[in-house]
């Protein structure tokens, strides 16, 4: 029976077909093995990974997300050379009595006693259909369990697993023991006078800690933040998710990236967030999806796509594809690469300044592209989706919301089936820019429009609950204590 690990792997150590091609098998260090008994597994040999995978940016190469990866290997043949053996771990935990550390240079061992590595329990969230049935086969439940449950925690909305009736007393009993149904911690959840509801979740760190030089938090508060955000209009529910704890990108204006990147979300996390919005008192069902909280969702690849295909899926949240939205700073092999995702999601390129020197002075990735550049890869995207992009353009008073970047950026939208969402500025505390006039916000709109460009002024929401990207957490942190208007 080949089980299968959180970002597509078989246990065998081969990757699942089907899915772009790229290879999810995680980095792992090479001069460690472990040995020790096994449960089911063909070689007794154990590989210790990275402590700090999670900090992999796989934006181009493809690379999992953060959490525990299993992986089968084969039998390493006499006379193989060590490095080159394959990754292993057991499903069920450790069960190492010692660490083999192995001089690569000259062969010579060393035995040393170690406590047993704790491996976290896998999400729910995490979970297909196909994963959850092959469970549930081996711990010798039925496979229809694995359907049970998923309608359990999407349609009803149980995570529970006591609570779930039809299914047996030794499988609620394994659930709980093996799966984990939640694991974002509420920190504060303010609501805005304009119905916005902003959710500050808290995640385990996966390896027991934080990175040296992280911002401080409150005590007794995983230093694992991110955001989500509910809003709430006539016609629509928007769910606004996080992909990374943190930002890789540091824009100079946005408080997401002020502490740099402690790690990527995984598939499990990034489902999370959509479902505990799905699920707020009085707000009724998800209609979109944005890609727009904190982080770079193509520097996640792997886990945004899968997060994506369970978010669109029937017996997943089953939101329209057209109607999820994922933003990009940009950098065009990620861009190229996504336009191979077989789902046809909206693409919407932070494009912010209309040439690449203004760029470069807000944006630190701008120096490994240009805007031409991007252009291509965004048409190469509508070429291969249908699907119209976006660029999102944030206005930063005295900066870039003059007309002559207005006209600037027109000559580059007509060169691309587009559409411009112009985004007014939410000041952070502690950062040089200001939020711009209206009235320069409205001439700046009127001029792309004469130009026939489809411009649109998105509305601020939430600005009394600190809701712009980042923002909750970075002031939560600079104060201490909790921001105004939070629990």
């Amino acid at each position: 029976m080949v089980q299968r690990g959180r970002n597509g792997t078989d246990h065998r150590g081969g990757e699942r077909p089907g899915r772009s091609g790229e290879c999810t098998r995680p980095p792992i260090d090479r001069g460690i093995r472990r040995r020790g008994r096994t449960t089911g597994h063909r070689s007794g040999v154990h590989r210790l990974r990275s402590p700090r995978l999670a900090e992999t940016i796989d934006a181009v190469e493809g690379t999992g997300s953060e959490g525990p990866q299993h992986h089968r290997g084969r039998r390493r043949r006499s006379g193989t050379d060590p490095r080159r053996q394959r990754h292993l771990s057991s499903d069920r935990g450790p069960h190492d009595r010692c660490i083999q550390l192995i001089d690569q240079t000259n062969g010579h061992h060393e035995e040393h006693d170690a406590a047993p590595r704790i491996v976290p329990r896998p999400s729910i969230f995490d979970h297909d259909p196909e994963s959850i049935r092959d469970w549930a086969v081996a711990h010798d439940l039925p496979k229809y369990l694995g359907d049970q449950v998923l309608k359990w925690v999407y349609e009803r909305g149980v995570l529970d697993p006591n609570a779930m009736s039809d299914v047996s007393k030794r499988g609620r009993q394994l659930l709980s023991e093996h799966i984990r149904f939640g694991e974002g911690i509420e920190l504060a959840h303010p609501i805005a006078s304009d119905g916005t509801s902003k959710i500050l979740l808290g995640w385990p760190e996966p390896d027991g800690g934080a990175k040296p030089g992280a911002l401080p938090v409150l005590s007794n508060e995983p230093s694992w933040q991110t955001e989500c955000v509910m809003i709430p209009t006539e016609q629509r529910r928007t769910g606004c998710i996080s992909s990374q704890v943190g930002c890789p990108v540091g824009c100079r204006f946005c408080a997401s990236g002020l502490g740099g990147l402690d790690g990527n979300l995984s598939r499990g996390r990034i489902v999370e967030q959509a479902w505990r919005l799905g699920h707020l008192p009085d707000r009724g069902r998800l209609s979109n999806i944005v890609f727009m909280g904190m982080g770079e969702p193509l520097a996640n690849f792997s886990a945004v796509t899968d997060a994506i295909r369970t978010l669109h899926a029937p017996w997943g949240l089953g939101i329209s594809a057209r109607r999820i939205t994922v933003s990009t700073v940009g950098l065009p092999a990620a861009i190229r690469r996504f336009a191979t995702f077989d789902l046809p999601v909206t693409l919407a390129l932070s494009l912010h300044a209309p040439n690449d020197e203004l760029r470069r002075e807000i944006i630190p990735w701008a120096q490994y592209s240009t805007v031409p550049e991007l252009l291509d890869s965004c048409q190469e995207y509508f070429k291969r989706s249908g699907r119209e992009i976006t660029i999102e353009y944030i206005l930063l008073g005295g900066f870039n919301d003059g007309i002559e970047h207005a006209r600037e950026l027109a000559s580059h939208a007509k060169s691309l089936r587009c559409n411009i969402n112009l985004i007014r500025y939410n000041e952070v505390s502690g950062l040089p820019f200001r939020r711009p006039a209206t009235e320069d916000v409205r001439r700046f709109q009127e001029e792309l429009r004469h130009r026939g460009i489809n411009a649109h002024i998105r509305a601020s929401r939430g600005r009394d609950i600190a809701a712009a990207c980042g923002q909750l957490r970075h002031e939560r942190r600079a104060s201490g204590t909790n921001p105004v208007g939070t629990d």
